[in-house]
C-alpha cells in the first residue's frame, strides 16, 4: 500500500492503512505503508510531530488578579497575554526556563461546576498540575521563603522527588523533580 501525501492519496491495493497517518501540505510524501524504509519512518513521525502540539494548559483560579501575583511574582512566570474578554482576562503565563510556546492559562473558575471541580480536588488532595525543577531543595526552600504554603517536604517517589504547594487561588500543584 502506497500513501501519497500532499493533497492527494493513492493506493496499490485495498485495505486499512497501517502506520502512523501524517499530512504534509509543502511537498508531496511517498510512504509504501506495508514496506516502509527506516526513512519513511524517520520522515512519518517528523512530519507527525508537526501536527499536534500542546501550546496551552489550563488552571482553574479564583482570582485573576490575584493568580497573576502568584504565578509571575512568587512562582517566577512571565505573563504572556493580558487580553480583556468581557467580564474576564485571557490571562497566560509562561516559564522563562520551560518549553518555547507552552503557556498555562489562568483560568477564572465562572463556570459553577468549574468551582465544585476544584474544591473536591483541593480538598481530596489532589494537584491541578504539576510543575517540573531541576532542583527541588532550593526551589522548595526559595518559595518556603516567598511564604508558599506545602503539604509536607519533598519525598522520594519512585524515579521522582514531590511536593504538594497551595497556589493561593484554590488549587494544589504537585512539584516535582525528575531522577
Amino acid at each position: 500500500m502506497q500513501a501519497l501525501y500532499g493533497g492527494r492519496f493513492s493506493a496499490k491495493n485495498t485495505g486499512s492503512l497501517r502506520g502512523a497517518f501524517c499530512l504534509n501540505a509543502h511537498r508531496n510524501l511517498r510512504i509504501d505503508l506495508d514496506h516502509p524504509t527506516r526513512q519513511d519512518l524517520s520522515k512519518s513521525v517528523h512530519l507527525w510531530k508537526s501536527i499536534v502540539q500542546i501550546n496551552l494548559v489550563s488552571i482553574l483560579i479564583d482570582d485573576q488578579d490575584k493568580a497573576l501575583h502568584f504565578y509571575t511574582n512568587v512562582i517566577g512566570f512571565e505573563k504572556k497575554h493580558d487580553i480583556p474578554m468581557g467580564t474576564f482576562r485571557w490571562l497566560t503565563v509562561t516559564s522563562p526556563e520551560g518549553a518555547v510556546g507552552v503557556e498555562v492559562v489562568l483560568e477564572p473558575t465562572a463556570f459553577p461546576p468549574s468551582k465544585v471541580y476544584q474544591k473536591a480536588l483541593f480538598d481530596a488532595g489532589i494537584p491541578a498540575t504539576a510543575f517540573l525543577t531541576k532542583d527541588i531543595a532550593a526551589e522548595y526552600a526559595r518559595l518556603k521563603k516567598a511564604g508558599v504554603v506545602f503539604r509536607g517536604e519533598p519525598k522520594s517517589m519512585g524515579p521522582i522527588q514531590a511536593v504538594l504547594f497551595e497556589d493561593t487561588c484554590g488549587n494544589l500543584i504537585n512539584l516535582v523533580q525528575p531522577a
